[in-house]
Parts: C-alpha cells; sequence; structure tokens
C-alpha cells in the first residue's frame, strides 16, 4: 500500500514536470512569435512563395518594364527579377506594396532603415528617367561617342600667307619635329640707324633673313612671352658681311647668349648636342678653300689619294629657292636640318650655364668674398625679381644697437600650412598646425651668428630641412632662439605681394620695373611702377 502510494506520487511530479517544461516551451514560442513577428514573412522570401515575391515581382516588372523602350541595345532589368530578392530587400518592398512608403511604428533595424531609403530614393530616380526618357529618345551614337584627340599627332597649316602663328595644344615633346617648307625672299635695301649714325655710305644695307620661333605661353602681364628656340638664319644683311645661322632664346624680355654658326665648323673638344656637333661645316660663295684647288683635287682623284675627299656643301639657304627645314626635338636640344642634312644643334636652356657657374667658382674660390666673409655682420636674401632700397636697408640696420642677433623682414605668425595647390605640405612632411615664426622668402636679413649656425648645423650633418627655405629660416632661428635671444623685427615695408609706396623691398618686378623703380629712386621718389 505504500509502495502504490509512493508511485502515484511519482507519477504526479512526472506530469508536472511536464506541465511545466510544456508551459516554459509555449512561452518561448510566444516570446519567438512577438520578438520575430515577420518570421512567416522571411519564411515565405526564402522559400519563394508567391505570397510575397509575387507582388514584388509584379510591381518591378512595372517600374523596370519600360527599359526597353530605348531600343533593343538596353538590357532588359526584369529577368533579374525571377531569381528573388534577399530578405531585407523582399520585406521592404511587400510592405511598401501594401501601402506606398511603410508607416509602421516602433524600432527599425539599421539594415531595415537604409534598405527602405534607397528603395524610395530609386522610386523617384525611375520616375524622373522615365519622364525624362518620354520626351527624349536615346541616341546611341552620342552615348558612345569618342572625345577628340587633345594632343594631335599631326598638324599642319598650309596658308602661311594668312596665319603667321600655330598653335601646338601639348608643345613639342621629346622626339617629335616640326617641318617648314618655304621660299627666302631677294634681298632688299633696308634702312639702318647704326650705319648711319657711323657716317658709312647711305645707311642702308641689302638685307635677306627669316626667322623661326617657339614661343611659351605668356607667364607675366606686360611681356612678350618667353622665346623657347629663336631661330634666324641670315642669307644678307649680317654684320659679319657672311650667311649666318643664329639661335637665342628670351626669357622675360632678356636675351640670352647667341649661338652663331658661320660655317666653320665646332672644334672637336666643344660640347655636343644628341651626339651632333652644334655647327656644321659649309662653304662660302666669294671663298676657295685655301687647302686645295680643283685642279690639285682632280689630279689627286686621277693619280689616287689616300683618304675620302672632304664633301664641301654650300650655305643651306638661297634666295628665291625652295627648302625644307626640320627642327627636331632631341633629348638634349634641337636638331635643325635643312633638307635632310644637318646644319647645327641648339641645347635646351633650362639651367644656369655651366661656364657661369664655373667661373664664379674660381673667383669664389680665390678671393674667399662670395662663399666665405666673416667681416659681414649681416646677411640679406632676397630673390632675382625683388628690388631692394639697400641705402634704406643699411640705415635701418645701423639704427639697431651693435652686436644685436637679428631676424628682419616680413614675418608671419601662427601661419598655417596649405594643404592644398602649388605650395601644399603634407602632414607626412609637417604634421603641426602651424609653422614658426618666420620672414617672407623674397627679402630677409639674418645677423651673422645665425648663419654660423646654421652652417655649424649643416656641417655636422644635424640641420633640420624643410622644402620652403623661408619656413626652413624660421625653423632655425626659433631652434637658435632657445639658447640665446635674437630680435624679431617685422615691417610691412618688406612686400611680398609686389610693390608699394616707401617701400623697403618690391617684389615681382620685371626688368623694365627695375629700371623705372631705379629712376625714380634717382629723384628720391620711391614710388611703384605699375607698367610692366
Amino acid at each position: 500500500m505504500k509502495r502504490s502510494k509512493s508511485v502515484e506520487s511519482l507519477q504526479r511530479r512526472r506530469r508536472m514536470i511536464f506541465h511545466f517544461l510544456l508551459g516554459v516551451a509555449t512561452l518561448y514560442l510566444l516570446f519567438i512569435a512577438f520578438k520575430f513577428r515577420r518570421f512567416s514573412e522571411v519564411s515565405a522570401v526564402f522559400s519563394g512563395d508567391g505570397s510575397v515575391s509575387g507582388g514584388a515581382a509584379d510591381v518591378g516588372r512595372s517600374l523596370f518594364g519600360s527599359a526597353g523602350r530605348g531600343g533593343a541595345h538596353h538590357r532588359k532589368l526584369e529577368d533579374g527579377l525571377h531569381d528573388g530578392y534577399g530578405p531585407v530587400t523582399g520585406i521592404t518592398m511587400n510592405r511598401n506594396l501594401q501601402g506606398g512608403v511603410s508607416h509602421r511604428r516602433g524600432k527599425f533595424s539599421e539594415l531595415e532603415r537604409m534598405a527602405q531609403e534607397a528603395w524610395v530614393l530609386g522610386i523617384k530616380a525611375w520616375e524622373e528617367v522615365e519622364k525624362y526618357g518620354s520626351d527624349v529618345a536615346w541616341n546611341l551614337t552620342t552615348a558612345v561617342e569618342v572625345k577628340p584627340e587633345s594632343c594631335p599627332s599631326s598638324m599642319s597649316m598650309a596658308e602661311p600667307a594668312t596665319e603667321k602663328v600655330m598653335l601646338l595644344p601639348c608643345g613639342l615633346a621629346v622626339g617629335s619635329s616640326i617641318t617648314v617648307v618655304g621660299t627666302p625672299h631677294n634681298a632688299h635695301r633696308e634702312y639702318v640707324p647704326q650705319l648711319a649714325n657711323l657716317r658709312q655710305g647711305d645707311g642702308t644695307v641689302m638685307l635677306s633673313q627669316f626667322m623661326l620661333e617657339l614661343q611659351g605661353l605668356k607667364s607675366v602681364d606686360g611681356e612678350d612671352p618667353p622665346k623657347i628656340l629663336h631661330l634666324n638664319p641670315r642669307l644678307k644683311g649680317d654684320w659679319s658681311q657672311r650667311p649666318i645661322v643664329e639661335h637665342n632664346t628670351c626669357y622675360r624680355m632678356q636675351w640670352g647668349k647667341a649661338l652663331r654658326c658661320d660655317g666653320v665648323p665646332s672644334q672637336e673638344n666643344d660640347e655636343t648636342v644628341d651626339g651632333f656637333v652644334k655647327c656644321e661645316k659649309w662653304d662660302h660663295v666669294d671663298s676657295l678653300d685655301p687647302k686645295e684647288t680643283k685642279v690639285t683635287s682632280w689630279l689627286k682623284r686621277f693619280v689616287g689619294r689616300p683618304k675620302k675627299p672632304d664633301m664641301a656643301w654650300p650655305f643651306p639657304f638661297a634666295e628665291g629657292k625652295l627648302f625644307v627645314l626640320t627642327i627636331h626635338a632631341g633629348v638634349e636640344g634641337y636638331n635643325i636640318y635643312v633638307g635632310g642634312r644637318h646644319i647645327s644643334s641648339f641645347p635646351y636652356r633650362t639651367s644656369p650655364r655651366k661656364d657661369m657657374n664655373a667661373a664664379l667658382k674660381k673667383e669664389a674660390e680665390y678671393f674667399k668674398d662670395i662663399v666665405h666673409n666673416l667681416t659681414a655682420a649681416y646677411i640679406m636674401k632676397c630673390d632675382d625679381d625683388t628690388f631692394v632700397r639697400v641705402d634704406v636697408i643699411l640705415r635701418i640696420i645701423e639704427a639697431i644697437f651693435p652686436n644685436t642677433s637679428l631676424y628682419m623682414g616680413n614675418i608671419n605668425h601662427f601661419h598655417r600650412p596649405l594643404r592644398s595647390g602649388k605650395w601644399a605640405v603634407t602632414f607626412e612632411e609637417w604634421p603641426e598646425e602651424i609653422y614658426p615664426p618666420y620672414a617672407n622668402g623674397p627679402g630677409y636679413i639674418i645677423s651673422s651668428d645665425i648663419a654660423t649656425y646654421v652652417v655649424a648645423k649643416h656641417a655636422n650633418q644635424s640641420l633640420g630641412l624643410f622644402k620652403m627655405e623661408d619656413v626652413s629660416m624660421g625653423m632655425w632661428v626659433e631652434e637658435l632662439n632657445t639658447t640665446m635671444t635674437i630680435q624679431y623685427s617685422h615691417s610691412w615695408k618688406f612686400c611680398q605681394y609686389g610693390c608699394i609706396e616707401n617701400y623697403y623691398t618690391a617684389h615681382y618686378q620685371s626688368p623694365r620695373q627695375m629700371i623705372c623703380l631705379w629712376e625714380k629712386l634717382s629723384h628720391s621718389r620711391a614710388e611703384c611702377c605699375n607698367s610692366r
């Protein structure tokens, strides 16, 4: 009897545990149904049930069905609708179908919110496309139209009488060439004032010449464009009374040293241009080769001569005769041909002259006055286009207390680096927000102790370098200022952007403006010259 009661109590406990587990499972299912109340919709999307994806497909077809209006070349978009949508996209589409834009309250997930916004924006965009497509027909030829080449491989000018200038959109690249076909005019009489002043005849001379120039873009207002190459063959009228070919360059209206080829060949030890001599040899009509006459040449030819005879070419240009001139842009300079024969080569002048640098180096080593001048108490740095009132600068320095460490100029405080443009500085080059105080580069003055400090730091390879010279000087002066007192002297009259009245320095001045400034100073007037 006791055993039966214990069995009944055990069964009762088991039923209670079962009911408890069943209740927990029911609560779990209710929780799942409440938390994920769209579980059936997601299942329908995955299973391909037409109740969800079918409606979406219908709307998709209505939206994308007009894609083929423009012609057969447009890709059909409705084929991809049979593949179904992802779970979030399908649910969002279904909601939009049932009530336009969903107004369901409650919390949206981030992914749902993004999908809903994308769907709304997509509908608006497609409606605009349909409106545009109903008015304007698509044209395949305009859609795939190829833009013309910005840098043409060849150009020609057939009417030189009416057009004297040809624009090369991309310049003259290395390996390209220019060919000119023309005929020099017969010599004409021209009046030369210099000859009239010398009282040589009537002051006229017979002149026959032409010029060919390669000009750059205009860089400074009021000045002529730079002449990258100036080629001037003179058949008659040169001061040497011989036919010559003259080459030169002109930058900022300042001519360089001309290369004149007069028929005398370049020396063997002269520099070459792309392996060619600068000047080839040619004979003159009014001169005979002193080495041998024609009779001697023919006699040696019949007897037999040990070496090949030298070819004697005339001057490559003649009055009234057609010529074909070709200028080839090589690696080191321009190589000039006439009738397929090389006559001269002109090196590029993109860097300082080597002969001038060599002369300055010899002078500095001999006199020791350019590189090392220990007697100067102050040093001024200025650009080549800066005009300096030296007398005023000297008076300002003399007014300063002697033996003062000085840093003078148009000093910038709290100047921020430019992160874009010509003077852009990256964060790797200068990670800080502001520069140290520095004077603008067109003109500033430092005392000799600052210069000595910079030279010493450079000698022991501990000098910090920056790509902008004026900022670098400010950085070095700031370092030295931590160990000794340096007087910073600022003045706006060290003009950075041009010229102001009563200036100390004037920047961006052309040679013509500098002459004008000097003439005004000679009359005790520190005024600017606006005309370039």
